[in-house]
């Protein structure tokens, strides 16, 4: 949207400097594809001095408690981020991290993430899927943050150059994950969750063995 006076575009900007009331949504539109750092650069107004959860639609993580209320829980400052482990063969298609240490709750302690690695290369398999709670801190380090891989404002450059005071951790995730980024995940996710639908379970079997006749 394009505005023609000053006044018109002051009050567009002031206007999503308020946060939304329970219930309502404020949107923002990332005009060019320049990397999911970007696009959260592009809500910073929004947010303010917050700490705010940042969720990836294409990962689907399905638990009880959810994996956000168990990050919320364990949340103190800083930077938190959701994390389960992936074969070696597959660390080349996440952000890796290397870990200092893991405690018994399942809460690590990350001197940095590594964005798809040769496998050889990894760090770790401990992969960041999706589910993030990041300081307001982030928004400096998105600023000042150049392009990174795939010429892109990478979120996973900026955490790794955060301020060394600000603590970064991950919290294991125990669930069932789906990447419905892919074609192959977004049909296993619609299966998956239909079985266990006591209202679609029987007509969604009986389709599959009809369909594997």
């Amino acid at each position: 949207m394009w505005y023609h006076s000053r006044k018109k575009i002051e009050a567009f900007v002031l206007l999503f400097k308020v946060l939304p009331k329970a219930g309502q949504v404020i949107s923002v539109m990332q005009k060019e594809p320049l990397g999911l750092g970007h696009a959260v650069l592009c809500a910073k107004d929004i947010i303010g001095d917050e700490p705010f959860a940042v969720i990836l639609p294409d990962e689907l993580l399905i638990s009880k408690p959810s994996c956000l209320k168990k990050m919320l829980d364990n949340y103190t400052d800083g930077h938190l981020i959701a994390t389960m482990e992936v074969t070696r063969e597959e660390t080349c298609n996440y952000g890796i991290l290397n870990v200092k240490n893991i405690d018994e709750d399942g809460l690590i302690n990350v001197s940095s993430m590594v964005e798809k690695p040769d496998p050889k290369l990894a760090p770790s398999c401990f992969a960041n899927i999706g589910r993030y709670i990041l300081d307001s801190t982030i928004f400096t380090s998105l600023s000042n943050q150049k392009p990174g891989s795939g010429g892109e404002i990478q979120l996973t450059d900026a955490i790794n150059n955060s301020a060394s005071g600000t603590q970064f951790n991950a919290q294991v995730f125990d669930g069932e994950r789906f990447d419905c980024g892919s074609k192959i995940g977004y049909l296993e996710a619609n299966l998956a969750i239909a079985l266990k639908r006591p209202d679609l379970s029987h007509k969604m079997r009986a389709i599959i063995t009809n369909l594997l006749k």
